[in-house]
């Protein structure tokens, strides 16, 4: 709310949980869910995905983040 009708939007990251069990959204899915409702939201624009990534998991965390970006797209977010 103290953002609303900002000049300039706050811009949130969406953390994910792509392995490594600390915090974040599970799954894709959930990851474009939450960055609906940011961008829907006045005064926040969705500024894209972030991780902790699991130690040896480069690949896991590659395609985890690559079908959220994929399915935002999709959505029509940046």
């Amino acid at each position: 709310a103290a953002f609303a009708g900002s000049a300039k939007p706050l811009e949130v990251l969406v953390e994910c949980d792509t392995g490594m069990g600390r915090c974040g959204v599970q799954t894709p899915d959930d990851a474009v869910a939450l960055a609906k409702v940011i961008d829907a939201a006045d005064g926040l624009r969705f500024a894209g995905f972030m991780t902790y990534p699991k130690a040896g998991g480069v690949l896991e965390n590659q395609a985890w983040l690559a079908t959220a970006k994929q399915k935002a797209v999709d959505a029509g977010l940046d």
